[in-house]
């Protein structure tokens, strides 16, 4: 009976220590989190660096662990369905707004249905985020994020706005859903002055600095981007797998309602195919890019600043608009054993950028696309791969620009391509009906470009071409541009 005693008091002691770690308020984080809880709210000292580890256990628990700093946040693992916007802010579902933070979601799905973004409000464009980031120095590892549902949010948004600075994200996966309109890519607009009114929801928008993205998940089945990248400096994406959505064009005309049937079946985006009848026997990309650069953007202080160096590597993006575009951010590009299949386009990168190693197909889209005769020196290695099946009247390549060095190779039979690759030619935008003809000189012009070419797939140099060196063993090349050498 003694040993019997003994045996339960030490289990009592066990389990009484056991639930002072999880429930003692004078542990200074749980403390914090009852406080806030209760009504109250973080003071400084609690919101500053301590090192507590802490574990969470439901939607309002993380939401205040995201304000505090210097703690490494553990949430149990398990499915977390949220119900509503943050509690003072109908812009926001979470926001991490404190620092030097580590959160572990390991077996952890956070769920959003689509319904609680679009009883978000009331706000403007460009004012709401789903998980608005701008404390720094924060890792994410892990997690399942989901949108469930069909509804269009309040207002266009991202689902991760990444402002801050010094941001990681390891291993997460983030599933994108909700839009309007969806399934018909950008045929009724992207932006202002659309046809109709749009509601787009991206993955992941980063605007601060030094922001890492490896061995990430991402499906995007909304009207948006996957990963766009506004003024940031030092973006690093690696291992990241995206994935978009398509729809055969011939479907839209069995629809009795909708944008394209309220507009007899017309395109109305861009204005250069404005009012044409949406072509059949195509393949639709219902997204927008995979991995795509703007120009500038805005930092957490709201400084407007000129987007800066992006590394990515060892990616692949399948059924998006744009594969990797890159070509309007403002400084250099490094991209490296990437794979690129079934988007309208593959790559594009800015002046000066390496590309290596990476692959591509032409199945619905030009394999590489430089559509800016302002950018120079890029040095582009390409392998090209086999499609299940080609459709569309695309080009395999559409170049502008100079000093471009670009090396075409495949490893099986390509004869699946006959379209051409072009040089000296950026896209129907610029054509004879809307262009005069120094237009057109100025936009598509290509010079002392070289290309190799270990491919069948022909070549063909416009008359916008000029002193250009082709090295083409296997396909025919067509010269229409001026003092161009080609080689065989």
């Amino acid at each position: 009976m003694k040993n019997i005693f003994w045996i339960f008091l030490l289990l009592f002691c066990v389990l009484s220590q056991a639930q002072t770690i999880l429930l003692d308020t004078d542990y200074p984080a749980v403390s914090a989190l009852k406080k806030v809880a209760d009504g109250g709210s973080l003071t400084q000292e609690q919101k500053a660096p301590t090192s507590d580890s802490i574990t969470v256990a439901s939607i309002e628990e993380l939401r205040l662990a995201g304000q505090m700093s210097g703690r490494v946040i553990n949430m149990l693992p398990g499915e977390y369905v949220v119900k509503d916007h943050m509690p003072d802010d109908p812009k926001t579902i979470f926001h991490f707004s404190g620092s030097n933070n580590e959160f572990n979601f390991n077996d952890v799905r956070i769920i959003i249905p689509t319904s609680v973004l679009r009883n978000m409000g009331p706000g403007s464009t460009h004012e709401f985020a789903t998980y608005r980031i701008d404390g720094s120095n924060l890792i994410f590892n892990g997690g399942h994020f989901e949108n469930t549902g069909e509804d269009r949010p309040y207002k266009s948004l991202a689902e991760f706005e990444v402002h801050g600075n010094n941001i990681s994200f390891f291993g997460c996966e983030i599933i994108i859903r909700g839009s309007s309109p969806y399934g018909y890519g950008d045929m009724y607009g992207k932006g202002s002055g659309s046809a109709v009114a749009l509601y787009k929801h991206s993955a992941m928008s980063i605007l601060g600095d030094n922001v890492w993205v490896d061995g990430c998940m991402f499906k995007v089945f909304a009207f948006g981007h996957g990963i766009h990248i506004h003024g940031a400096q030092n973006t690093v994406i690696r291992n990241v797998n995206m994935e978009g959505a398509l729809r055969l064009t011939d479907e839209i005309y069995e629809e009795t309602s909708g944008p394209a049937f309220d507009h007899d079946f017309k395109r109305m985006y861009p204005d250069w195919y404005e009012g044409s009848d949406i072509p059949k026997g195509e393949m639709l990309s219902l997204t927008e890019d995979g991995i795509r650069a703007y120009l500038d953007g805005t930092d957490v202080n709201g400084v407007s600043r000129r987007t800066g160096k992006i590394t990515v590597e060892n990616c692949v993006v399948d059924k998006m608009r744009g594969g990797i575009t890159l070509t309007i951010s403002s400084d250099v590009a490094t991209v490296t054993d990437c794979v690129v299949t079934r988007c309208d386009h593959g790559y594009s990168v800015p002046s000066n950028s390496v590309v290596r190693n990476c692959k591509v197909d032409a199945a619905f889209g030009p394999i590489l696309s430089i559509p800016y005769s302002n950018k120079k020196n890029a040095d582009i290695e390409l392998e090209l791969i086999s499609a299940e099946s080609v459709m569309g009247t695309h080009s395999f390549m559409e170049i502008s620009g100079s000093n471009h060095k670009i090396k075409i190779t495949a490893t099986e039979d390509m004869s699946m391509y006959t379209m051409p690759m072009k040089i000296g030619y950026v896209g129907y935008r610029y054509n004879e009906t809307n262009s005069t003809e120094s237009e057109l000189q100025s936009k598509h012009n290509a010079s002392a470009i070289q290309l190799i070419n270990e491919t069948s797939v022909p070549v063909e140099l416009t008359k916008y071409s000029s002193g250009c060196t082709v090295t083409s063993p296997i396909a025919e090349v067509v010269d229409k541009g001026t003092d161009n050498v080609v080689q065989n």
